[in-house]
């Protein structure tokens, strides 16, 4: 009895793993941008609005200057109570300028999280 009992725990964890976030808010931000460029790349509007307010400086920006040659790195970010905060550098045919952006915790994000502030500077 007590073997069976034994297997039935080693069992049960195996089929009912957690897999915890280990990504620090940096790569978390960085696969956001990287997520936002492909759903835009593929047209998928649906996904898009997953991963970026609508109406937002971040959906203003991306729908007004945004083409496939731009390259956004994110530099820094920091976690804050679930708001992920960072700067970055996007390089475009415009040169180099930084940027700063938000993002939150979003259920319906297949991330987890949703852009939703964005403010781009002139000076690298």
């Amino acid at each position: 009895m007590r073997s069976l009992l034994l297997l039935f725990a080693l069992l049960g964890p195996g089929y009912c793993t957690i897999y915890w976030n280990d990504q620090s808010p940096k790569d978390l931000l960085q696969s956001q941008i990287d997520w936002i460029r492909q759903s835009i790349n593929d047209r998928d509007e649906a996904l898009y609005y997953k991963l970026v307010v609508r109406g937002s400086a971040a959906d203003s920006y991306f729908h007004d200057q945004y083409n496939e040659q731009m390259y956004i790195r994110i530099d820094n970010a920091l976690d804050w109570n679930g708001v992920i905060n960072g700067i970055g550098e996007i390089e475009g045919q415009d040169g180099r300028l930084m940027v700063r952006m938000a993002m939150g915790q979003s259920a319906e994000s297949r991330t987890g999280f949703q852009i939703f502030d964005w403010e781009v500077e002139n000076t690298v």
